[in-house]
Order: structure tokens, then C-alpha cells, then sequence
């Protein structure tokens, strides 16, 4: 994302069924902030090292109401709503200050015809929104079998397979190193090295006198 200078926004501009009111919207957006903790999520800046991701417990967003006049308001709508997607699409997230969330609804005519959902990447993936639709047309509550609970946010799953990833490791060397031959190589004759003196990560190098021999006869083969 940050190569390709954009947040690979997802979402769009959807109509809305005939009656829908302002506070349903307002509903929705309530709901999509409080059940999922992506949503909730920002960056904060390291220096030279990765950015923390910080997840908030709690915090305000903006539900913004566009307007839309005209002898057609339906027609309008959809106009206004297309240049809001647009505008959410062009401008960049800022993913330090901002929730990776944008969502307006357009009104007109006296009712509310057009909401528009637009997200950062960071907070889905198309699996992701497949879910996360049918989630709030049912205002699901309860957790979705075959996912982690809807309280389980993302420290809680790093940490769960960061664990697993370490047993794995564990076990997979705990396993081949057992079978690992014993050492063929002579021991080294330089001086030993004190602790403060030793560097972080050991490096060595092979010298092999077949080698370069064994190149030249393949190159020429």
C-alpha cells in the first residue's frame, strides 16, 4: 500500500431501501465501529522501527449527510453519492489520526436514499466484507461458527498464533535435529572470542577447491 501510494479502499455507494431513516443509518455505522475492532484501529509511528498497531476501546466518528436537491432526487442522489465514494476513494487515510472508516448517507427528497461505506484495506479483505454484510443486515451478535468470537480482536489472535507458530517451530526442530548427523567439521583454530566482543549473529564461509572446477566443466558442457 504504501508503494503504490494508495489504501486499496473497498466499499461503495449502495441504495437504501425506501423508509430508511437517518438514525437506521447511524445504527449501522454504531454497529460496524462497536462489533469490529478493526474498525477501531490506528497507527502509531515508531522512528525507523514498524508502526504499533493500537486498538481503542471507545471514540467518536462522523456520520456525514450530504444533501442532494434537484427536480429528481433519486437521480440526484445517486449523482451525489457517486462524487462522495470518489472524494472518500481520492483522499488518502490517515491511518494515524483517522479511523480507517469513511460513511456518508445522502439525503433527498425527504428521505435518505444513498449510504456510502468506504474502508481502508487494512480493516478487510473480500472474504472479510462478504461476512461483515451479512453480519449487519442481521445485526449478528452472537459468534459465527468457523470464526473467532466477535470480542476477539487482534491482539488477541497475534497472540494466539503467534503461540502456535512457536510450538510448530519447536516441535518441527525438535524432530530434525535429532537426525542431524554429528559434526564432520574440525573445530576452529582461531582464539576464542570474549562475550563482549562477539557479534550478534555468526557468519562462516566455505572454501571449496572442487568447486570452481565443477563450475567451469559445467559451463562448458
Amino acid at each position: 500500500m504504501t508503494a503504490l501510494g494508495q489504501d486499496l479502499a473497498m466499499g461503495g455507494a449502495h441504495p437504501l431501501p425506501t423508509g430508511t431513516t437517518l438514525g437506521d443509518v447511524e445504527g449501522e455505522l454504531r454497529y460496524l465501529m462497536s462489533r469490529y475492532d478493526t474498525m477501531r484501529t490506528r497507527l502509531v509511528p515508531r522512528g525507523d522501527g514498524p508502526p504499533w498497531q493500537v486498538v481503542c476501546s471507545r471514540g467518536e466518528i462522523d456520520l456525514e449527510v450530504a444533501d442532494a436537491g434537484g427536480s429528481d432526487p433519486a437521480e440526484v442522489a445517486a449523482q451525489v453519492a457517486g462524487q462522495v465514494e470518489a472524494r472518500y476513494r481520492a483522499t488518502p487515510f490517515d491511518h494515524v489520526h483517522e479511523w480507517p472508516v469513511r460513511m456518508a448517507v445522502v439525503h433527498a427528497g425527504g428521505e435518505c436514499r444513498f449510504a456510502v461505506l468506504v474502508m481502508s484495506h487494512l480493516v478487510l479483505d473480500g472474504a472479510a466484507a462478504v461476512l461483515m454484510m451479512a453480519e449487519t443486515d442481521a445485526r449478528t451478535t452472537t459468534p459465527v461458527q468457523g470464526h473467532p468470537p466477535a470480542r476477539t480482536g487482534p491482539p488477541s489472535v497475534a497472540a494466539r498464533r503467534r503461540a502456535r507458530q512457536n510450538a510448530a517451530a519447536l516441535r518441527h526442530w525438535d524432530t530434525h535435529l535429532r537426525s542431524v548427523p554429528g559434526f564432520t567439521v574440525p573445530p576452529s583454530r582461531r582464539p576464542a572470542v570474549p562475550p563482549s566482543r562477539r557479534p550478534r549473529h555468526w557468519t562462516g564461509i566455505l572454501h571449496s577447491t572442487a568447486l570452481p572446477v565443477a563450475l567451469r566443466e559445467v559451463a562448458c558442457a
